[in-house]
């Protein structure tokens, strides 16, 4: 049996650590990635489904649904997707979540106020989120064909 100084079995621990860290700190695979993705897209679908929230002219109801959309969007911003393309479809639909959200508890406030002056901020806050919702189709489209799954039926 060979003999090791304590210095040589620390240096031997502590690379055997090292590489343990290291493959624990290995990015996840493009499978692992697009079914994230995918399992994140089934759970808006199913919260959504699911919501108890149907009067949309109830002011309660919007600021209900607009905080399901922020939980939605904090659910998407912490995937961690680190694969390019995949996670540029993360980050569309993060701004789209985030814009819808501030435009559902913005715009009945600026209707409330019926201030013709503010009409041309309330057709911004919806023409912002439907640029980013067009963008949103093509975007899906491409990470599908690259994880080779749909992520909603």
């Amino acid at each position: 049996m060979v003999y090791l100084g304590r210095n040589a079995r620390t240096l031997i621990g502590m690379l055997v650590l090292g590489g343990a860290l290291f493959m624990g700190c290995a990015p996840e695979s493009k499978e692992a990635q697009c079914q994230k993705l995918k399992n994140a897209f089934e759970s808006v679908k199913q919260k959504v489904q699911n919501s108890d929230i149907k009067d949309f002219n109830n002011p309660e109801n919007s600021t209900k649904f607009a905080g399901l959309i922020d939980e939605v969007a904090n659910e998407f911003r912490g995937l961690g997707l680190t694969d390019e393309k995949l996670k540029g479809t993360q980050d569309l639909v993060v701004d789209l979540l985030t814009q819808m959200s501030s435009a559902i508890r913005e715009l009945p406030e600026l209707a409330k106020d019926k201030n013709p002056a503010e009409l041309p901020r309330v057709f911004a806050v919806i023409q912002k989120v439907q640029e980013t919702t067009q963008k949103l189709p093509e975007s899906l489209k491409t990470s599908e064909e690259y994880c080779g799954i749909k992520f909603s039926e």
